[in-house]
């Protein structure tokens, strides 16, 4: 998926403030992230949740939910080393599209954090091994 943002995104050393990011996923890019890094992302991530976004609905898409959602993902994920149920895995897919409709009608603070989660979402998606 490919989308121009107006925020920050992680890369291998960290979040790189830009103004406009064009976001290409990168298997390679990814592949390189270890599992320390992925949770360095998480934890400058997991409790910033804008409050604005706790009751947005985008298109039928309960942002607090799809939130919860990847969260729980990720949770797994880093507690598993890398490895997540067969349920799990099924979510990921859907959770990443919706991610991918409401970030473009969201801004600021808010598409800062989604597009950041959706990065998490992305490279653990890509990387995942089943239990």
């Amino acid at each position: 998926m490919d989308f121009t943002l107006e925020v920050s995104i992680p890369s291998k050393s960290g979040w790189a403030a830009q103004s406009e990011i064009y976001y290409d996923r990168s298997e390679d890019d990814d592949r390189e992230l270890t599992m320390n890094d992925i949770k360095q992302m998480w934890s400058e991530l997991q409790n910033t949740f804008p409050t604005e976004a706790t009751e947005l609905n985008i298109n039928g898409i309960a942002l607090k939910e799809t939130n919860r959602l990847v969260c729980d993902c990720i949770n797994e994920f880093i507690f598993n080393n890398g490895k997540l149920t067969a349920e799990t895995i099924k979510m990921l897919p859907p959770c990443k599209v919706e991610l991918q409709k409401v970030i473009p009608h969201i801004k600021g603070e808010t598409q800062a954090y989604f597009a950041k989660l959706y990065r998490l979402c992305d490279v653990i998606s890509s990387r995942v091994v089943n239990v």
